[in-house]
């Protein structure tokens, strides 16, 4: 997995410094020569912070994924949360929003014609992309989750503070670097395949339960799916659920 190849790097590199330092007297007097100049101390106090913060960091980083997978939370081959984590997370995202008298947004990402990919290719290629489409549109905001919703959906529940503007944009970044970005084709191959998703959305003040919450953006996916004008043939379109006047607005992952 991603995160795990990526953390366990980290905590390998810092170890094996801070060892070496502790073994080899040569090198941990060098360090110390260094450390009681007046000139060096303060920079290598900062080294040392820097190797033992990559060490920790990663090891904590590896130590908090490998907890939500014991605990069942993270789905394995996408490591995105469990549709099972849904309504509590959401639950508590509506009762925060209200209490602060502020908005956030949910958002459903559906693969278009996801059925081809295993048809063209196989299986292996499948699960391959679907764990490469969650590196793309993860969140990249602090508060923001993603859950595995379904075979090929994912839905996105962003931190507090998103308004309708700021969900519009999200969903139709989505839509266009997916569009835009190429998944292997093959496994460690230059083949490439193109893919482009439908992404329906809503914003919430805390004022809807759980089930509507769902319900809203459900339709809101169905709705990005059919043609429109900027897209004939429906699908690589985002479409955001406006309570307010029952309307909404379409685009297409180009625009």
């Amino acid at each position: 997995m991603k995160v795990l190849e990526n953390s366990i790097p980290n905590v390998i590199g810092g170890l094996v410094v801070v060892i070496t330092i502790a073994i080899f007297p040569p090198i941990r007097s060098g360090i110390w020569a260094l450390l009681i100049t007046d000139v060096t101390i303060a920079s290598g106090f900062l080294l040392l912070s820097i190797i033992l913060s990559i060490g920790i960091g990663g090891a904590f980083m590896y130590s908090l994924l490998k907890q939500k997978i014991e605990a069942g939370k993270i789905d394995v081959m996408t490591e995105s949360l469990r549709a099972e984590q849904i309504n509590p997370f959401l639950e508590k995202r509506l009762k925060d929003a209200k209490a602060k008298g502020t908005s956030f947004a949910v958002l459903l990402v559906d693969i278009d014609s996801f059925k081809t990919i295993n048809d063209d290719y196989d299986h292996e290629i499948g699960n391959h992309t679907l764990s490469e489409l969650v590196q793309v549109i993860h969140p990249r905001s602090k508060g923001e989750e993603i859950f595995r919703y379904g075979g090929d959906e994912f839905l996105i529940i962003t931190g507090l503070g998103v308004a309708k503007r700021e969900c519009w944009g999200y969903a139709k970044r989505i839509v266009r670097e997916v569009a835009e970005y190429d998944f292997p084709g093959k496994i460690n191959s230059n083949k490439h395949v193109k893919l482009t998703v439908s992404c329906g959305c809503v914003v919430s003040r805390g004022e809807e339960t759980v089930d509507l919450i769902r319900e809203y953006v459900v339709n809101a996916l169905k709705n990005a799916k059919k043609p429109n004008e900027e897209s004939p043939n429906g699908k690589n379109s985002a479409y955001l659920y406006e309570q307010s006047t029952e309307q909404s607005t379409i685009t297409t992952g180009t625009s």
